[in-house]
């Protein structure tokens, strides 16, 4: 029923998005994107930049209902974003006051659609330990779903980490934690291609450096966006750097082993 009442509520608003991305001022600032690997911290990073002035994060620190599983698995099925996805951004753009925050982070891989789009969007691409990601990601049956049925999706795939060269050794000799492990790598290599490529729009963030100077990381976003940082800030929790702690002697081996792999030119 949930999904049935989702449906109609897209087609309701079918003609809103649409006659939003026709219309759409392409000169104006926004969206912000916050985009990465799954639980790689970018809720945290869009409950922080909330705080700036002139910043809307529409949903309250999550992600769009109606939006964020379209649109992931779009991505990860490599289907381009659809003039609804993209009308969807651009009527968002008119109804917050201030700029749009958004958390799909699977727009990391649509970033350069999304730009044709919104030409003056600011993507934030966070990047953390692979240990914490994995840890996080095993515990999360939302984010490790795509891991356990890789065999649904379109290879080579960089959402999933899979290239023409690894296929066979993906398919046949990884365990999902270690296919998590290569899901991870493909992201950490994309969000530096996109920040080489698009320097004026993605900033990459390291999560591990909003613990250590939550206030120095937040001002430089700030400038980054175009607006006045917060004043006051999110307490950051130090037990999230410490997740590695919680994994088994095997676990740290199998990522280990999956980033030898990786980084064996095995990759592609």
């Amino acid at each position: 029923m949930r999904r049935i009442a989702r449906r109609l509520k897209q087609l309701i608003r079918y003609p809103l998005y649409l006659s939003a991305y026709l219309t759409r001022d392409r000169k104006a600032n926004g969206p912000v994107f916050v985009v990465g690997t799954g639980r790689s911290g970018t809720h945290m990073i869009c409950r922080c930049v909330n705080k700036f002035p002139q910043v809307s994060d529409y949903y309250g620190g999550v992600e769009s209902p109606e939006m964020f599983w379209s649109i992931s698995n779009a991505t990860v099925e490599q289907k381009s974003l659809s003039v609804f996805q993209l009308g969807y951004y651009a009527y968002m753009m008119r109804k917050v006051n201030g700029l749009f925050l958004d958390q799909t982070h699977p727009n990391l891989w649509n970033i350069e659609q999304l730009l044709e789009a919104f030409p003056k969007a600011k993507f934030l691409a966070i990047k953390r330990n692979v240990h914490s990601v994995s840890y996080s990601m095993k515990k999360h049956g939302g984010v490790s779903k795509w891991a356990k049925n890789h065999t649904l999706y379109p290879k080579p795939n960089g959402f999933l980490g899979v290239t023409l060269q690894n296929a066979k050794v993906y398919q046949e000799q990884l365990t999902d934690l270690q296919r998590d492990v290569f899901r991870w790598a493909s992201h950490m290599e994309r969000i530096d291609e996109v920040a080489a490529r698009f320097p004026d729009n993605v900033r990459v963030i390291k999560y591990e450096d909003v613990g250590k100077s939550m206030k120095s990381v937040m001002v430089s976003l700030a400038d980054f966006i175009g607006t006045q940082p917060p004043s006051d800030f999110l307490v950051f929790k130090e037990a999230s750097l410490h997740k590695r702690d919680a994994l088994t002697d095997d676990e740290m081996l199998q990522i280990d082993d999956a980033l030898a792999l990786w980084g064996l030119g095995i990759k592609g």
